[in-house]
């Protein structure tokens, strides 16, 4: 987060270091402010910067000032939280615990304790559901977002050899018009057609055989290896 402070002559400072991801909302205040007339200055700018997090010596007059009953260290890693526990308990400070995401810290009645611990995570709105950032199916789809996908429906005769001209569907990755859609087709092709017999009777080693010769294929032409699914079809009976 910006600390921003008003100065004279009508200057923004903007204090403290862009936290990454949120640059956009910072630079979209920065230029409302700067229609306005309004001097913009950052750390880039000037040696303006300041932490927002206190020194040692500043937590430890807090404590004093206060005089808490208890300190439960709160916001950082492991060994940030362990680190202000020892100053606590070097205060004079006995009662610290150290607790961690999901730890579900019980205050009273008697001593406090650690009781049970709760899932964690960040969670993403995905149309009507809530669901886990981390979920196969969102990894899956930042994957797509970025290499592409492809669609490879493969219809085999009884020879195990296509019958027809494999289609391939590409989505989201830039094909121009040098005949690399015929391209991923004859690459589809003959990559089945160099299987053995035995193996072009395996379904699953024909789809590797597939899926393999169009992310080799795109690899090379665009630089992008997309998921890619496979529909095979075979003659019945």
């Amino acid at each position: 987060m910006a600390h921003v402070k008003l100065g004279p002559g009508d200057a923004a400072i903007f204090s403290s270091r862009i936290i990454p991801g949120n640059e956009r909302a910072i630079y979209r205040l920065q230029n409302q402010l700067a229609r306005q007339g309004v001097e913009i200055v950052t750390e880039k700018d000037h040696f303006v910067h300041v932490s927002g997090h206190p020194a040692r010596g500043e937590i430890a007059e807090l404590y004093k000032r206060l005089r808490p009953k208890m300190v439960v260290p709160t916001h950082g890693e492991r060994r940030h939280l362990d680190e202000h526990a020892k100053l606590a308990q070097s205060l004079g400070f006995a009662k610290t615990m150290v607790v961690e995401n999901g730890d579900m810290l019980a205050l009273g009645p008697g001593e406090p304790e650690v009781i049970e611990r709760v899932p964690t995570g960040r969670l993403a709105i995905d149309g009507r559901r809530l669901v886990s950032i981390d979920a196969a199916a969102m990894k899956e789809r930042r994957k797509l977002s970025h290499d592409g996908g492809a669609v490879v429906t493969l219809v085999l005769g009884r020879d195990g050899l296509p019958a027809a001209a494999p289609q391939v569907t590409v989505l989201g990755l830039p094909l121009g018009e040098n005949g690399e859609a015929e391209g991923l087709d004859a690459a589809v092709r003959e990559a089945v057609a160099g299987l053995s017999a035995p193996a072009r009777a395996d379904d699953e080693k024909v789809k590797e055989a597939a899926r393999l010769a169009v992310r080799r294929a795109l690899g090379e032409w665009v630089g992008k290896r997309p998921t890619t699914l496979v529909h095979l079809v075979r003659p019945q009976g």
